[in-house]
């Protein structure tokens, strides 16, 4: 493999640890102060917190996933792992992917009514979308001996992300 793949390999897998601690960090900070609100709000009492666990559980669960999928396969592309290749790959493709459908899928939200954030949105994922899509460039391909049955684990990855998605819409 050429010099130049090497670096963006090696870029990419410290893009994808940087970035899934990053979110790890913001989904459990986020999730910790929706707590906090809650347990202030019921007298500084834990009880009725259990109504709660399903819509935090809907709403951080494949934040989460995602996050830490990030860590562990920027970890194994640094090694020259075949599966940090195909867990990066569906990272790359399948994060933008739930970007778009959840904001689809919410009525509510600003995808509706575009506007100057919702288009940096929308660029910032075509830019994820095109790095997935680098992970398919014949000296990645060749370096990881790519057959039919990896691409069908990350088609498989990509539909259980996409069933997810509509099980678990806000």
């Amino acid at each position: 493999m050429r010099k130049t793949y090497n670096i963006i390999e090696k870029t990419i897998s410290i893009v994808l640890i940087v970035s899934g601690i990053f979110i790890l960090w913001l989904s459990l900070d986020l999730l910790l102060d929706k707590l906090d609100i809650v347990v202030r709000s019921n007298d500084n009492s834990y009880s009725g917190l259990s109504h709660y666990y399903y819509g935090y559980f809907r709403d951080f669960h494949l934040v989460v996933i995602f996050a830490l999928l990030s860590i562990i396969s920027g970890i194994l592309l640094l090694k020259s792992k075949k599966n940090g290749w195909l867990l990066s790959a569906i990272v790359f493709i399948g994060f933008p992917i739930s970007i778009l459908l959840r904001n689809w899928l919410n009525p509510e939200s600003d995808f509706h009514n575009p506007g100057n954030s919702t288009v940096i949105a929308i660029g910032t994922t075509i830019l994820l979308l095109l790095v997935g899509v680098l992970h398919f460039a014949k000296p990645f391909k060749k370096k990881y001996n790519v057959n039919s049955k990896d691409i069908l684990f990350i088609l498989l990855g990509l539909g259980i992300i996409i069933v997810d998605i509509y099980v678990f819409k806000k």
